[in-house]
């Protein structure tokens, strides 16, 4: 993933990358449920590894790029503390999903995230994609 992004930034926006890239990581989750087989399991992460590293390094980039630098590194740990509460509330809600059924978790955190991939790429405003370029 490092390789990718320095190339990434030269050709699409860290939001539009996102929005890319949530997508791709949506549609990874599903496909790591269908090999049958366990060497499947490595192919079909790496591109879901590649798109959690490029999500988690631009949305930090957007953020960073639109806070006000007075405050950057207030707002970079209110990112962070964000995503701890996220994962907490993942693993949570997960646990009980899987409770149900196993794949439950994996299926509706790739809905959650190609949904909030469209949102994100439907709503976004011109100025915020200017103010946050690499």
């Amino acid at each position: 993933a490092f390789f990718l992004l320095k190339p990434l930034s030269r050709t699409m926006t860290p939001i539009a990358a996102v929005s890319l890239f949530a997508v791709v990581l949506g549609v990874s989750m599903v496909i790591v449920l269908m090999p049958g087989v366990s060497w499947g399991f490595f192919f079909t992460t790496i591109p879901a590894n590649i798109s959690l590293a490029v999500i988690m390094t631009y949305g930090a980039v957007i953020v960073s790029n639109v806070a006000p630098l007075a405050i950057q590194g207030q707002a970079l740990g209110v990112l962070t503390s964000v995503q701890v509460i996220a994962e907490t509330l993942t693993g949570v809600g997960g646990g009980v999903l899987a409770g149900y059924k196993i794949t439950l978790p994996i299926l509706t955190g790739s809905l959650m995230l190609i949904v909030a991939s469209l949102i994100l790429f439907a709503f976004r405003k011109k100025n915020v994609d200017d103010a946050s370029e690499v």
